[in-house]
């Protein structure tokens, strides 16, 4: 699955005049539009658009810069709407090429003197399917942050440990180091709580999402949920099998 469409396109509207951003294979002085291409099918675009104006669709009062002009997060959706329309019906049609370049104005990304070209990245955002009920199947929660998880400055004890900060949680009342995975799945110390976010079925996927920290679930009536990092249980990342590591995370709407 494609993860973000800035890492193609990013699209923008302003008075009602559709423009792009885009990598252009080309100096900064021209105003030819570069050569659009792209490796993957209609398909994961489309899902990529679809993801991308879903999330832009809850920030929806963020502004962001292009170039020298300032968008809102709505401009840019409905822009995305435009440019969904045209994969829609010209994908894969020899005129679709050319409706986009009419259709957008498009930005040149500025080039650092001496460099080769410009290098555009994506962040991977995992998609879980998910349920908001457990069952036989969606048996792996993702839990909010609990609220008896203490934060300890460890400095105030000791001016050697100061930035540290320990995780942990009161017990016949002691401090106690807060709960390992294990304790928490296995031991399904926070069960019964209220904190399950969601179950999802694919418990190296769930591994995968706490690693990432943060990720999209995708329910069976077809609403994404945007998750992110929002705490973390104090225990130290281990690589290797996620089944014995002691670090867990927990997420945030």
């Amino acid at each position: 699955m494609r993860t973000v469409l800035a890492c193609f396109v990013s699209l923008v509207t302003l008075n009602q005049t559709p423009t792009a951003l885009a990598q252009a294979s080309r100096s900064v002085e021209t105003d030819v539009p570069p050569q659009i291409s792209d490796d993957g099918d209609r398909e994961s675009l489309l899902e990529a658009l679809a993801h991308s104006r879903h999330f832009l669709k809850q920030n929806a009062k963020a502004t962001l810069s292009l170039g020298e002009r300032m968008v809102t997060s709505d401009q840019l959706r409905n822009a995305l709407g435009i440019f969904e329309e045209l994969v829609r019906t010209k994908w894969g049609q020899p005129g679709f090429e050319q409706a986009v370049k009419e259709r957008f104005t498009w930005l040149p990304m500025p080039i650092k003197e001496g460099s080769e070209g410009v290098q555009i990245t994506g962040y991977y955002l995992p998609l879980l399917d998910a349920r908001s009920q457990p069952d036989e199947i969606f048996r792996y929660p993702l839990y909010a942050p609990p609220s008896d998880m203490i934060p300890v400055d460890l400095g105030a004890f000791r001016p050697s440990l100061a930035g540290q900060v320990a995780m942990a949680r009161i017990k016949s009342g002691r401090l106690v180091p807060y709960y390992t995975r294990k304790e928490i799945d296995e031991g399904q110390a926070l069960a019964g709580r209220g904190l399950e976010i969601a179950w999802v079925s694919d418990d190296n996927a769930r591994a995968r999402l706490m690693i990432q920290g943060s990720g999209v679930l995708k329910f069976p009536d077809g609403r994404l949920l945007n998750i992110g990092y929002a705490a973390q249980n104090g225990h130290i990342f281990l690589a290797g099998d996620q089944k014995q590591n002691p670090s867990s995370i927990f997420f945030r709407l």
